[in-house]
């Protein structure tokens, strides 16, 4: 699906929530794809709702370190800490502690 963004002209970004995997997307990064279109901006988080799926922190810190090492900005929406979806960054663990507009 991601290549077919990439067709697109102009800037790209992805909505990676609810996150409820790993999700690799060095190929769509600025500087590792080898292409000149790539992903400019992803905003991650995990499901709100009552009956809400697990998203590991784990998973939100990889995603989130790999687009700061292809200096892609990132928003981090929400994370699921001790069964509850927290929103304020101040209690956000250090790697997800980000708020950033391309």
């Amino acid at each position: 699906m991601l290549p077919e963004l990439l067709r697109i002209p102009g800037r790209h970004w992805v909505s990676v929530e609810p996150q409820l995997s790993r999700i690799d997307i060095d190929n769509y990064l600025p500087g590792w794809s080898g292409e000149e279109a790539h992903l400019d901006w992803a905003v991650i988080g995990c499901e709100s709702g009552p009956k809400r799926r697990p998203c590991e922190l784990g998973w939100m810190e990889y995603l989130a370190k790999r687009c700061k090492r292809a200096g892609m900005p990132i928003w981090v929406k929400q994370v699921n800490i001790g069964g509850k979806v927290v929103r304020d960054i101040k209690l956000l663990p250090e790697a997800l502690k980000v708020w950033e507009i391309p």
